[in-house]
C-alpha cells in the first residue's frame, strides 16, 4: 500500500494526485479505486508506471469507473520487484477513496478456468443455444476475474503476451473522450456476455491456428490477441455517405491493425453484437493474419479476395468447433444452421452464403459465384452495379468496388474444394475444409501480393497445392485446379478491368 493517510478525495476537473505501491518481485497486480462522487461523465483516469511495466501494454493501465459499479479497476504485470505509481486524474470534479493493490505471485498463479456461457444467438436460424466455454482461461486476483489469459505463452504466444478483452468506455460529458477498461466481474457468471464469447472465440482461434495450422497467433510471432467490445463507432461524429454519424450509431465488427473491434448491437432491429458469432470473430482474426503476411489492397478483386480469405478462416474455425463429422449441406444445397452461412448466429437473413453466394441478397444485389459472369458486379454504384466500369473504390457508393459481394466467387471456390460437387458442368472432388485451409494460408503467406486478382489466387493455391501434396497422391493440385475452373477462374490475370483487376 501507499499513498496519502487521508482515505477520500476530492479533486477538480484537470487535477492529479499520486500513489505508490511497493512490490516484493514481479507478478499479476489489480489496483481498485471506488468513485464516491462524480459531477458528471467519467470523472477519474487512472494511470499506473512503473515497475518494469511494458509500454506496449498501456491498453491495460489505464481506465475509468465503470458506470455499473463506480470502481476503477486495473490490471497489470510486472516482471520485477519496485514500485508502482498510480496516478488519479479527474477528468470532471471526482470524488474517491485510496486506491487499493492486490497481487498474485505470478501469471500462473493468476490464472484460471471458468465455466461460463455467451450470448444467445438467433433462435431460427443460429447454430442453437449460447455457446458455453466450460473451461474459459481467466485471471483471478484480489477475488476478481478478469478476462486476461496468459496460460497460452508456453509454446505458443510469446512470454508478455496475452489474450485479453476490454470494454469500451465514453465519457459522456465529453464524448471525444474515452477510455478503455478490461472486463472483469465479482464472478464468473457476471461477466458481460459480449464480452465472454469475444474472449472465448478469441482462445478458439488462437487454439485453432495453433494446433490445424502450426501458428503462433496469427502473426505467428506470439503476439498478442486484444478484443474490444461495447466500441463506439464511429469513434468522433463523422461525415459518411452524405450524412453525419454520431458515435456508437454504426454497427460493425473489424480488426483496427492491433485488435479485433465489436460495436454493440442494435435490439429495436433484432441486431445482436457480432461476437455472437464465431465466425466473425474468426474473419476478423483471419484479416489480422492476412495482415500479417501482404495487407491485399482494399479494392476490387484484391479486397474481394481479402474477404473471401477472412470467410474461409472463419468457415474453418466454426467447422472445427461445431461441424466434425457432420456433412456441412444437404444434398441440395440447403445450409441452414452451416458453418457455409457467415454470420448466422446474429442475423437472419446471415450476411453471406459460401455454398450459394446469390441465395443472400443486400437490397438488389446479390454476391456472384461465377466471375465475370451476369451477378457479377462491375459499375460505379448500385444503379449501375452491373454494367460500366468501377474506376473509383468508394465505400459509399460501390463498396470499395464491391469487396463484400464479388468474394462470393472465392466462397464458392472454396465451399468447392472443402465439400465437393459439380457446379458450371466442373466436377470438384473434395479435399476436406482443414485442407482447403491450409492450401490457402500457404498460398497468401508464400505466393499472393498486395495486389493478387482471382486469376493470381489460383496460380498461388495451385503452388501451394504442390508443395503440400508431397506425396502427391491425394491430387490437391488436380482438386485446387476444378474448383477454380468451376467459378471461371482459368486464365492469366486481366489488366485493370470493371469492378475488379
Amino acid at each position: 500500500g501507499g499513498g496519502t493517510a487521508a482515505t477520500s478525495h476530492n479533486l477538480a476537473a484537470g487535477q492529479s494526485m499520486n500513489f505508490t505501491y511497493a512490490t516484493q518481485a514481479g507478478g499479476v497486480y489489480s489496483i481498485t479505486m471506488r468513485q464516491t462522487g462524480c459531477s458528471s461523465g467519467l470523472c477519474c483516469s487512472v494511470l499506473a508506471t512503473g515497475g518494469g511495466l511494458r509500454e506496449a501494454r498501456d491498453f491495460l493501465h489505464e481506465t475509468s469507473p465503470n458506470p455499473a459499479d463506480n470502481m476503477a479497476r486495473l490490471l497489470l504485470e510486472t516482471p520485477t520487484g519496485g514500485n508502482i505509481n498510480v496516478r488519479v486524474t479527474a477528468l470532471n470534479q471526482c470524488q474517491f477513496d485510496n486506491p487499493v493493490m492486490a497481487s498474485a505471485a505470478s501469471a500462473s498463479a493468476a490464472t484460471q478456468a471458468v465455466d461460463v456461457t455467451g450470448q444467445a444467438p438467433r433462435e431460427d436460424i443460429g447454430h442453437g443455444g449460447p455457446q458455453r466455454f466450460a473451461s474459459l482461461d481467466v485471471s483471478n486476483v484480489g477475488n476478481r476475474v478478469y478476462l486476461y489469459d496468459t496460460s497460452r505463452r508456453a509454446g505458443s504466444l510469446a512470454d508478455d503476451a496475452s489474450i485479453s478483452t476490454v470494454q469500451f468506455l465514453r465519457n459522456t460529458a465529453d464524448r471525444n473522450e474515452y477510455r478503455y477498461a478490461i472486463h472483469q466481474a465479482a464472478n464468473a457468471g457476471a461477466l458481460d456476455k459480449a464480452a465472454v464469447d469475444a474472449h472465448g472465440y478469441t482462445q478458439v482461434v488462437h487454439d485453432y491456428f495453433k494446433s490445424q495450422l502450426g501458428r503462433n497467433s496469427y502473426d505467428n510471432r506470439g503476439a498478442s490477441m486484444l478484443a474490444i467490445t461495447h466500441y463506439d463507432f464511429p469513434i468522433t461524429p463523422r461525415e459518411f455517405c452524405g450524412e453525419v454519424r454520431q458515435p456508437g450509431t454504426s454497427h460493425n465488427a473489424f480488426f483496427t491493425g492491433e485488435a479485433i473491434a465489436f460495436t454493440d448491437g442494435f435490439p429495436d432491429q433484432e441486431q445482436l453484437p457480432l461476437s455472437v458469432s464465431l465466425d466473425t470473430v474468426a474473419h476478423e482474426w483471419g484479416h489480422a493474419m492476412s495482415f500479417s503476411f501482404t495487407n491485399l489492397r482494399y479494392e476490387r478483386e484484391s479486397g474481394a479476395l481479402a474477404e473471401a480469405f477472412a470467410d474461409w478462416v472463419g468457415a474453418a474455425v466454426e467447422y472445427s468447433l461445431r461441424g466434425q463429422g457432420n456433412r456441412l449441406c444437404t444434398e441440395d444445397n440447403v445450409c441452414d444452421h452451416s458453418v457455409w452461412l457467415v454470420g448466422e448466429d446474429e442475423s437472419n437473413p446471415p450476411s453471406r452464403s459460401m455454398s450459394n453466394p446469390p441465395s443472400v441478397r443486400s437490397g438488389s444485389l446479390t454476391s456472384p459465384d461465377l466471375y465475370m459472369g451476369p451477378d457479377w458486379l462491375r459499375g460505379p454504384d448500385v444503379a449501375n452495379a452491373k454494367t460500366g466500369t468501377c474506376r473509383d473504390p468508394d465505400i459509399c457508393v460501390n463498396d470499395y468496388c464491391w469487396v463484400h459481394f464479388n468474394n462470393g466467387v472465392g466462397n464458392k471456390m472454396f465451399y468447392l474444394l472443402s465439400d465437393g460437387g459439380t457446379f458450371n458442368a466442373q466436377r470438384v472432388e473434395g479435399i476436406g475444409i482443414q485442407n482447403a485451409i491450409r492450401i490457402a494460408v500457404a498460398a497468401h503467406r508464400d505466393h499472393w501480393s498486395g495486389t493478387s486478382d482471382y486469376p493470381a489466387a489460383r496460380r498461388g493455391m495451385i503452388a501451394a497445392a504442390e508443395t503440400l501434396d508431397t506425396a502427391n497422391n491425394t491430387n490437391w493440385k488436380k482438386s485446387v485446379e476444378d474448383a477454380w475452373t468451376a467459378v471461371g477462374v482459368t486464365g492469366a490475370s486481366r489488366a485493370a478491368t470493371a469492378g475488379g483487376r
